[in-house]
């Protein structure tokens, strides 16, 4: 496996990890979405926050699981390296192994949305696969452009903060074409959700997943 190329935590996210793959390691989960689209997919929308049509279950292909488990792995012991996030839960007496539990591709139109939700698990990812848009564009819009808060497309998290009146604060990521490859690791409770575009007539492609106990 080629290294990570690390983007940093310019966006004061912890415990967010982001970071980018490169092309070649993502020919494995390159080729899945293309043979599978739309082909032979389970459709995943009933377990999945999304106002998205195009929303299928990956876990059913247990190549691409074990490879997307050993392409998070390195990501996985660099947060826990970082924030100790799995050990500070205490959630066993003794040390459990993460599993890959979950794995799905949304392919979501302009329009559509993912509102605010969280994940089961302990980890989750989102992986920014094909991100069809400019945000330049979508901040250009006349509905947004003279707004006090102009996120058209932008991925979204919302934490806890004690030193924010209300208690809540938000940090929003300008998701676009040049965020092809990278991606999200974050704990599964961290909430999130990703705003509509409405510039681009193409798919917005991401996958993501969740990471769970070994029981």
């Amino acid at each position: 496996m080629k290294e990570i190329i690390e983007v940093g935590l310019q966006y004061a996210m912890a415990p967010v990890i982001v970071e980018r793959f490169s092309k070649e390691q993502l020919n494995p989960l390159s080729e899945a979405i293309e043979n599978i689209k739309f082909n032979n997919l389970r459709e995943y929308n009933h377990k999945l926050a999304g106002n998205i049509e195009h929303e299928y279950d990956l876990f059913n292909n247990a190549e691409l699981v074990n490879y997307i488990t050993n392409l998070y792995s390195p990501l996985i012991i660099k947060h826990q390296n970082t924030n100790n996030y799995f050990s500070s839960l205490k959630v066993l007496k003794t040390d459990a192994d993460l599993i890959l539990t979950s794995l799905w591709v949304n392919f979501q139109r302009k329009n559509e949305f993912n509102p605010l939700h969280n994940h089961t698990g302990i980890y989750s990812f989102v992986l920014w696969y094909d991100i069809p848009y400019s945000i330049e564009d979508e901040k250009d819009l006349a509905h947004s452009k003279d707004s006090n808060s102009n996120v058209p497309g932008h991925f979204g998290f919302i934490k806890l903060d004690s030193n924010v009146i209300g208690g809540i604060s938000q940090t929003w990521l300008p998701v676009d074409k040049t965020w092809n490859f990278k991606t999200a690791l974050f704990p599964s409770t961290l909430l999130h959700c990703v705003n509509p575009f409405y510039t681009s007539d193409r798919y917005r492609i991401t996958v993501s997943g969740n990471f769970s106990l070994n029981n």
